[in-house]
């Protein structure tokens, strides 16, 4: 949402300054360099979130793989039993 409003206000800033030949300022400082660093910031903060949740995921793929490895295990159990008791042996269920 704010993207967008900001877009705009760039665009109508611009289109501005064309026209009269002057730089909008506000509070001295001009009107797109403040929209430019806030721009710059707000791709930083989203950029810093992705990170986020990338660690967060990649902390939580070890637990899963494990839980995958055990399933995986699980049902080599299960079918070697049904389809041949003696093949557990050699899957590493058997003594």
């Amino acid at each position: 949402m704010y993207a967008a409003l900001v877009d705009t206000l760039v665009a109508k800033t611009r289109a501005w300054e064309e026209e009269h030949g002057l730089t909008f300022a506000y509070d001295g400082v001009p009107l797109l360099a403040m929209l430019d660093e806030y721009a710059l910031l707000r791709h930083d903060r989203e950029e810093e979130k992705r990170r986020m949740r990338v660690r967060k995921i990649l902390q939580l793929l070890p637990v899963s793989i494990l839980e995958f490895d055990f399933f995986l295990k699980y049902i080599i159990f299960e079918i070697n039993y049904i389809f041949d008791p003696c093949a557990l042996i050699s899957h590493g269920f058997g003594p």
